[in-house]
């Protein structure tokens, strides 16, 4: 009983370490980073996907986000594929339980994109220049929903 518990106890350890390291990465992402890859996906199939490689880049500006909505967002933008600069704010999520990347709208003026990548983002890995991410929802290009799996990497 004692082996059990205190596996229990490591886990829970184990899992709030994450869950601090996500926090405290999405706390402090900011500058510029290229889309190293992105992986648009219509189903769970894998033969139903494709991916691009360096296919743009996103900003982060450097501000202190809050998970809490209504206190606002940090401004961002992401260019996809060479089209026009897509503006965007972005703040914490807790979807789940999980600590989540939230990229929405902003008050700056946009224009249609071939690739909407406004939603909740899962976060999968980050280390010192890379960040691993993945839509918790489907996304948009081209009028059909996709889930996406997005390499950054900061410049």
């Amino acid at each position: 009983m004692r082996k059990l518990l205190l596996f229990a106890g490591v886990i829970l350890s184990i899992t709030a370490c994450k869950k601090s390291d996500q926090r405290k990465f999405i706390e402090e992402i900011s500058g510029s980073y290229t889309i190293s890859s992105i992986t648009l996906t219509k189903s769970d199939l894998v033969t139903d996907s494709i991916t691009f490689n360096n296919a743009g880049e996103f900003f982060f500006d450097n501000c202190k986000i809050d998970a809490n909505k209504s206190r606002g967002f940090c401004e961002g933008y992401y260019i996809f594929n060479n089209e026009p600069k897509f503006n965007f704010g972005y703040n914490l999520a807790n979807e789940s339980g999980e600590t989540s990347l939230r990229i929405q709208l902003n008050n700056s003026p946009t224009t249609q994109q071939e690739l909407n990548l406004l939603g909740i983002f899962s976060f999968v890995e980050g280390v010192e220049n890379k960040l691993i991410i993945n839509s918790i929802s489907s996304v948009s290009i081209n009028n059909t929903k996709v889930k996406v799996r997005l390499t950054l990497t900061r410049n």
